[in-house]
């Protein structure tokens, strides 16, 4: 049972939800069909292995449905089909009718109205939808939707009692359509192009993407939430954003805060933090005061986290580095052990917790501590290279021998992974990293003119990854 569709949409309610679900279960299997006594008993068997813990086997439960009958196939399914259906129906129901989609009901009912003939009644009704709507905020893509919808229904109310005088409502509803549409296609362009920086993708994905659709400026007046995306796509779409537009996009979020929803805002912050994190590779560190200040702050407000409270394994390593780049090592200590059991994704045996716990014991100096806790592979490419590249940096502070055969299988693994899976924005501060590690390793203490030779060759690298510990590692072969 365990692993089935029911058990795993069962296990999914909370308690409050098995209590409503075990009553509108009873209402809902009619006495007479012949199956409902028994859909009753399965729930009631799930309901007891999900409190207690206990695992619900196959043969279990058919022996509970069918006591002394031979096991027959499809007879257990057809059970199990009814009671998905009544679980798909009551969690159906309750989000349709939950109070966070008042609106949406009052557009439908505006339509049933409609079909029914009782115009004056649907007048009525739209009225008072569109004041509820004109009161709402903040906004968010769904607000738009909404909108077009109520626009939409007032042109049909017009259009309905056309006495051929007045716009029958057509440019407000087109206006909100237009909006919708912009908002709801550079929600997905812009997604499409922070991947295009993270991953490789094929040439065919990177042909994809159509050309930007033109707004019309008027627009961004009406909708900052328009001109918030615009910005973040125009930013998107350039190899390095420059300071003074990333500066705009976090002056414009901080002055429309209040007019945009909790879970878009939330999403416009998390590309706000990685055009500050792009620009940091790119050598502008005095950003990073502001960097750790501004996760500091998205995390206090919840912006990090998914629903359950958790982080992604990208923001935990984020969060935890961008602290230990201001010498902030407490409180990144007490962050990664506070956020352990946290991070989403983390299903080998705690392997990126380990890391980031490395990190902090790296910085504190704790060499041979933190070689202990880096795992050879992880299922996160951001947090794999991170690794080696740490790996490679204990092994030059503690002057290992293995150092040249490590740096040596770091320098393969970035050639073979950037035939594969890895994009060049990846590859470069890489392959560059491990470049220059030899070249320190081929150099000898007291060479100053290398040493300032090697120097000025970091200048012209400011994406290289672990800059500023290179850069150190150079100064003191002086």
């Amino acid at each position: 049972m365990e692993g089935s569709y029911l058990f795993d949409l069962y296990k999914s309610l909370n308690a409050d939800e098995r209590a409503a679900f075990a009553v509108f279960a009873d209402a809902n299997a009619s006495e007479s069909q012949k199956n409902a006594g028994k859909i009753s008993t399965l729930i009631g068997l799930l309901q007891q292995s999900v409190t207690t813990g206990r695992r619900l086997e196959k043969g279990q439960v058919y022996g509970a449905l069918f006591p002394g009958e031979q096991q027959k196939e499809g007879k257990l399914e057809k059970i199990m089909t009814g009671a998905n259906q009544l679980l798909k129906t009551f969690l159906l129901q309750r989000q349709y009718f939950s109070p966070q989609n008042e609106l949406e009901r009052q557009v439908d009912w505006v339509h049933l109205l409609k079909e029914r003939g009782l115009d004056s009644w649907r007048q009525k009704s739209l009225q008072k939808l569109q004041k509820i709507q004109q009161s709402q905020a903040p906004h968010d893509l769904g607000h738009y939707h909404l909108q077009f919808r109520i626009d939409f229904a007032a042109y049909q109310n017009e259009a309905a009692h056309n006495q051929l005088k007045g716009d029958l409502h057509v440019p407000d509803a087109l206006q909100s359509l237009d909006l919708y549409y912009h908002i709801a296609r550079l929600e997905l362009v812009n997604h499409y192009l922070l991947q295009r920086k993270v991953t490789n993708l094929s040439a065919d994905a990177m042909r994809a993407l159509p050309a930007a659709h033109p707004i019309p400026p008027p627009y961004f007046t009406t909708s900052p939430v328009l001109l918030i995306a615009h910005k973040i796509s125009e930013l998107l779409r350039q190899e390095l954003p420059p300071l003074a537009d990333f500066q705009e996009l976090s002056q414009l979020l901080q002055e429309h805060e209040a007019s945009i929803a909790p879970d878009l805002l939330q999403q416009f912050y998390t590309y706000l933090r990685n055009f500050c994190a792009f620009l940091i590779n790119a050598g502008a560190n005095e950003l990073l005061p502001l960097f750790h200040q501004l996760q500091r702050d998205n995390l206090a407000r919840g912006y990090l986290y998914h629903e359950g409270g958790r982080i992604s394994a990208s923001a935990y390593l984020s969060v935890t580095t961008g602290a230990l780049r201001v010498g902030n090592i407490a409180w990144a200590q007490d962050f990664v052990e506070n956020h352990r059991h946290r991070v989403i994704g983390d299903n080998a045996g705690h392997d990126l917790y380990r890391l980031n716990k490395a990190l902090c014991l790296f910085a504190s100096g704790q060499f041979e501590a933190a070689l202990d806790d880096i795992a050879p592979v992880f299922d996160f490419l951001n947090y794999t290279l991170l690794a080696k590249r740490l790996e490679v940096k204990i092994l030059y502070e503690l002057q290992s021998d293995l150092l040249p055969y490590k740096a040596g299988a770091f320098k393969i693994f970035i050639t073979r992974a950037s035939q594969r899976f890895m994009p060049d924005e990846l590859r470069r501060p890489n392959a560059d990293f491990i470049n220059v590690i030899h070249q320190i390793l081929r150099s000898r203490p007291g060479q100053a003119a290398r040493s300032e030779r090697l120097l000025r060759r970091m200048q012209t690298k400011p994406r290289i990854a672990e800059r500023d510990w290179l850069m150190e590692k150079i100064s003191q072969l002086k």
